[in-house]
């Protein structure tokens, strides 16, 4: 409250030459503003503008870039135990449900079915001596043990049939440097790639909290690929969420990262001093926003940060052309409100946040 009574004296001998030219500016054409049709044309076009301004909505957006993700990724796991020999696809490829990925061995298992067809073979030749002999009591016996075989044999085949890793869905494998598996041991149940399942995508955005009133769920969107200039997709929030990039920073590993890091960024107030060859350079200062950005940057705990960075998914239809990993810009549209609206809320914003608390 005593803010603005300081500004006015502060700035009482400046605004009194503006003042005192609008009030001459009125004295010397005051005849011609009170004649009625000039009054009610005057009165009318002020009336129409404090409307527009207190009640004509204006739209607000989100302007950020974003980065293409599948909807949903398939594990493609080993059905059973045994190392990689042979791999038929690679990352990128577009794959069709049943498709042969991988073909694993198991040594045991192949001498265990080369032997069980040895034995079968061999009691092949037997039942066909005894039939042409007449020894019909011995080739029933000779009958029943290949019937037994013929089931394991069915059985080892079946386990040799898992050991080929086969797409489980259509879509594009995203798991990077899958052709250097080559001699992995494989357990049941072991992840050997991943699969962006054909049909829908979705675009991740960064969002700060400064930005969370344009960006809610169910919020339309428009997207440009850098890819395809020109080209825009249409799309809608879908979720929400706290960013975990802070405590995946805080993380052990990543706290040795960052101290074998030879050219460290370190946050000074107003400006950012890099070190660079021994010399500190300094840039430009900053806005209010971006100290708040570059201090969650640099903050130890999620408690220190000043803002919080929220991780926002934007369904896009099915397009062929549209690949994970494709880059551009996004505009959400948030709620229309009028300029009235959006000049008190900055105010009160910035009134809370520097002033009151």
């Amino acid at each position: 409250f005593i803010f603005p009574l300081v500004a006015f004296r502060l700035l009482k001998k400046r605004l009194r030459a503006p003042l005192n030219g609008i009030r001459f500016l009125y004295e010397d054409k005051k005849e011609v503003l009170m004649k009625p049709k000039v009054l009610t044309v005057t009165i009318g076009a002020a009336v129409v503008a404090l409307g527009l301004f207190a009640f004509l909505p204006l739209p607000q957006s989100h302007r950020t870039t974003f980065v293409m993700e599948p909807l949903e990724i398939i594990s493609v796991r080993a059905g059973t135990e045994g190392f990689i020999a042979n791999i038929l696809a690679k990352e990128g490829d577009q794959v069709h449900r049943g498709a042969l990925l991988a073909v694993m061995r198991d040594r045991n298992l192949e001498e265990k079915r080369n032997s069980l067809q040895s034995q079968i073979d061999v009691l092949d030749h037997s039942i066909l001596a005894q039939s042409t002999q007449g020894a019909v009591a011995e080739s029933r016996v000779t009958m029943q043990r290949r019937t037994q075989l013929s089931r394991q044999l069915a059985d080892a085949e079946a386990q040799l049939e898992r050991l080929n890793i086969r797409a489980v869905d259509d879509g594009v494998i995203v798991t990077p440097k899958i052709d250097q598996k080559v001699g992995v041991m494989l357990k049941q149940g072991d992840q050997f790639c991943e699969i962006a399942k054909a049909g829908s995508v979705q675009a991740r955005i960064r969002v700060d909290d400064w930005d969370l009133e344009n960006v809610v769920v169910g919020a339309p969107a428009t997207l440009w690929l850098n890819a395809a200039e020109g080209r825009t997709l249409k799309g809608h929030v879908t979720s929400l969420a706290p960013a975990s990039e802070l405590h995946q920073r805080l993380s052990p590993s990543a706290a040795q990262n960052a101290a074998s890091n030879d050219n460290p960024m370190k946050y000074s107030g107003e400006t950012t001093v890099q070190v660079v060859a021994g010399k500190p350079t300094e840039k430009k200062k900053r806005s209010a926003r971006e100290e708040a950005e570059a201090a969650a940057d640099e903050a130890t705990s999620p408690f220190d940060a000043p803002l919080t960075r929220f991780d926002a998914m934007i369904e896009v239809g099915p397009n062929p052309m549209i690949r994970p990993g494709m880059s551009g810009e996004a505009k959400v549209y948030g709620t229309s409100r009028p300029m009235a609206v959006i000049l008190w809320r900055g105010m009160r914003d910035w009134f809370r946040s520097r002033i009151w608390w």
